[in-house]
C-alpha cells in the first residue's frame, strides 16, 4: 500500500517537471510549424 502511494505522489511531480522543461520547445516547435506553413502558401 504504502510503495503505491509513493509512487502515485512521484509520477504528478516527474510529469510536471517535464512539461515544463518541454513548454518552450514545444511553442517553438508550433512558431516553426506556422511559419514554414505561411511560407507554404505563399510559394505555390
Amino acid at each position: 500500500m504504502h510503495k503505491a502511494t509513493a509512487m502515485k505522489t512521484d509520477r504528478p511531480e516527474a510529469n510536471a517537471e517535464l512539461t515544463r522543461s518541454f513548454e518552450p520547445l514545444r511553442i517553438g516547435f508550433a512558431v516553426l510549424a506556422l511559419l514554414l506553413g505561411l511560407i507554404a502558401s505563399l510559394r505555390f
